[in-house]
């Protein structure tokens, strides 16, 4: 399926994005005069509804994927808003096989009956 979006009017800001879910699908992207964007044909019944959503960047802060231990790490967002200029969070990431390693179920060591 494709589903393309016409900005109707003047230019919008450089600062909004927009969001466009069909399904389970989600897409993501700054909001473009226009933009297209493929999702997967959607299951019978499934398709005949989708959300759109539009948001304005309000901060944004870089962070550092070089240690994927699990470990927290603290981020600071300093967001353009009077009222709440920082977002302060933790940021943990783990690779993915360390993540499916902690998923797995443990095996039972045992006797067998």
């Amino acid at each position: 399926m494709e589903v393309r979006i016409d900005s109707d009017g003047p230019a919008p800001p450089g600062d909004l994005y927009v969001s466009m879910r069909i399904g389970d699908v989600q897409k993501q992207s700054r909001f473009l005069s226009s933009r297209t964007y493929r999702f997967p044909d959607p299951a019978d019944g499934k398709g005949a509804f989708g959300r759109i959503e539009v948001f304005k960047r309000v901060g944004h802060a870089t962070v550092s994927f070089d240690s994927l231990t699990g470990e927290p790490q603290d981020v600071e967002v300093q967001c353009d808003l009077p009222q709440f200029e920082t977002l302060r969070m933790k940021l943990a990431v783990k690779s993915s096989s360390q993540a499916a390693e902690e998923a797995a179920p443990a095996v039972k060591k045992g006797r067998m009956k």
